[in-house]
């Protein structure tokens, strides 16, 4: 067990909290934690963007085997975010027109929403709110990254899609504890003492990039210093502040110019005040990306 977690636990006056996750680390540590397996056609996708020998017919014609994802690429093809002059009809069109790297993102971005999903009533609306927030982070971190330069808004908005995707597999072994179920304020406690590690495990598991794995590790890692330079992560945690305003948990955050990451963020010029004005200025953007990745069905 890390030693974020380690003292977390034990900060915690709750015997049962502290059984729970010793148990939910050993699973993880020995394999019997279920991670979720990244769908076929996400893989088939990367592999066909990589392959410099392919175009976008070729990546269109993988995409095509899944109606439903045709169609989302062709809705966002044509959405504010991306539409050109006029309206496209083709899924080949729709990879030209998006390029590459984003048509993969969304892929991956459209794959992972559907794993957002448990059978349980109690769970699903759990689910819901924290696919609901990793859209919301995905949209910052892409606003964020073009105002820092060196940073891909592509990369930085698939770090926010991704960095909660450890919280998939502790719910659904939550399944099999009735118990967690009945008491969601302790079930709350284990996914935020668990995710970014299981999320760290999984990206790992799936082969995606190092930058990805050390995002997720540090999403909420609000000490979190790095390198001089602004790098993905200080992307996402001043993200994970922004989207946290005004919700019942920035009560026990800190502001959002006492952590590192934030001073790295455009060369440092940034005001916590100067922040809030330029992200709502830029609020009809986030919300075009939130509605792409949340409601592109």
């Amino acid at each position: 067990m890390n030693t974020t977690i380690t003292a977390a636990v034990q900060s915690s006056g709750d015997h049962s909290i502290r059984e729970y996750v010793h148990e939910f680390v050993a699973n993880l540590k020995s394999g019997r934690l279920k991670l979720p397996s990244i769908p076929d056609v996400a893989v088939r996708v990367g592999r066909a963007v990589n392959d410099a020998n392919t175009d976008s017919e070729d990546i269109a014609r993988i995409i095509q085997m899944d109606p439903t994802l045709t169609v989302r690429l062709l809705k966002v093809a044509n959405s504010p975010a991306y539409g050109g002059r006029g309206a496209i009809e083709s899924c080949t069109d729709a990879v030209t027109r998006l390029g590459r790297g984003t048509t993969q993102n969304l892929i991956i971005s459209f794959v992972l929403k559907n794993s957002f999903h448990t059978n349980s009533p109690v769970l699903r609306d759990r689910m819901r709110t924290l696919w609901r927030h990793s859209a919301r982070v995905a949209a910052l971190c892409q606003v964020l990254a073009k105002m820092t330069p060196g940073l891909s808004p592509d990369k930085a908005m698939l770090v926010g899609v991704l960095h909660d995707v450890g919280a998939i597999p502790l719910l659904r072994a939550a399944e099999s504890h009735p118990e967690l179920a009945e008491r969601p304020e302790m079930l709350d406690r284990l996914v935020y003492l668990l995710q970014a590690r299981v999320s760290a495990a999984i990206l790992h598991k799936w082969e995606f990039a190092g930058l990805y794995v050390e995002a997720a590790l540090h999403s909420e890692d609000w000490t979190y210093a790095g390198s001089q330079q602004a790098d993905y992560v200080d992307i996402l945690i001043i993200a994970q502040l922004h989207a946290y305003v005004g919700s019942q948990r920035s009560t026990r955050l800190p502001r959002i110019d006492e952590v590192p990451a934030f001073k790295k963020l455009a060369l440092g010029e940034l005001t916590p005040r100067n922040s809030l004005l330029i992200l709502d200025e830029a609020e009809q953007e986030i919300h075009e990306v939130e509605k792409m990745l949340d409601g592109a069905h």
